[in-house]
């Protein structure tokens, strides 16, 4: 066994306590971007299960590195402390730490039959999981599958309409926004090779867009 293998990681956590909300400074280069979708679901989840992951600051800097989110919807419900674990960094092992947990989180892939079979085991009050859990389902379902893809809009723009462009830069809202609005889903080649991208844009009819949103 190598010097390595046998070296233990080194605990970081100094102190964890309940902190008053308002002690708490939010990184001024946090760079998730949540939407209100997620947000909606997370508030669901913390209603039903409490809090079950402290939020992260770092004892040299005060500032927030884990749990934005979580501590956004605290001051929303109008909660006067939050858990706080406190980590011991430098500011350059707070960047890396700002930087790679979501990231590191997503590489993650689904067992869909344990997943399928855990959440066969959970009751929703709220159904702001339920919602999710289906959305994510279907793009889960949507990868590698064989769409058809579809080649006519249903209205051909120009600059003799009126038109609004929606650009989404996650795949949750654009999942939301696709269910909502009754969009087709289509896939098209994006370079020579063959590769493909699934979540063609789609231009639809303005008064359709009225009355799917009615």
């Amino acid at each position: 066994m190598s010097d390595t293998d046998s070296k233990s990681y080194e605990l970081r956590i100094v102190e964890s306590k309940w902190v008053p909300i308002t002690e708490i400074k939010k990184h001024p280069n946090n760079w998730r971007v949540r939407p209100k979708y997620q947000m909606e679901i997370m508030d669901g989840v913390l209603d039903q299960l409490g809090w079950t992951e402290r939020l992260m600051v770092n004892v040299n800097t005060g500032r927030l590195i884990n749990g934005h989110m979580r501590y956004e919807l605290a001051i929303k419900k109008g909660e006067t402390e939050v858990p706080v674990d406190f980590v011991d960094l430098s500011e350059e092992e707070e960047a890396m730490a700002l930087a790679t947990y979501d990231p590191i989180a997503s590489m993650a892939v689904t067992d869909r039959q344990k997943h399928e079979q855990l959440l066969d085991n959970i009751v929703d009050e709220s159904e702001k999981l339920d919602r999710l859990l289906s959305m994510y389902d279907e793009q889960e379902k949507s990868v590698g599958s064989q769409l058809e893809l579809v080649t006519d809009m249903e209205l051909t723009a120009f600059e003799g309409y009126d038109y609004i462009v929606l650009l989404f830069k996650n795949q949750l809202d654009w999942i939301t926004a696709l269910d909502k609005l009754g969009v087709q889903k289509g896939r098209i080649s994006i370079n020579a090779k063959g590769q493909e991208k699934t979540g063609l844009g789609r231009v639809i009819d303005g008064s359709k867009f009225l009355e799917r949103l009615s």
